[in-house]
């Protein structure tokens, strides 16, 4: 029997207090991609690298937990989030 592999990466995304400077409070939105054999979430980045085009350190993320940062200086915050698939989805935001 063959199953069926997971090729779908979850969802993201980054919403914050304003959308004019630091410091403010970032919440990190992620979801499962309904098409994804429930693979599930098991591990986020954030930070300042783009965690597809460089190595970073991943956090363990418990499924349904909320997240929030506090972002207390300017720059690009990259949001990354990897299945137990080893399916990896980016998104970005300027603060």
């Amino acid at each position: 029997t063959i199953s069926k592999v997971d090729t779908s990466a979850p969802t993201v995304s980054i919403t914050s207090t304003n959308n004019v400077a630091a410091p403010q409070t970032a919440t990190l939105n992620m979801t499962e991609n309904p098409s994804s054999s429930n693979s599930g979430i098991s591990k986020y980045y954030w930070g300042n690298s783009n965690p597809k085009t460089t190595n970073v350190t991943w956090t363990d993320y418990t499924a349904g937990s909320t997240i929030t940062k506090t972002v207390s200086a300017n720059g690009t915050y990259y949001l990354g989030v990897k299945d137990t698939a080893g399916n990896i989805a980016v998104t970005n935001k300027v603060f």
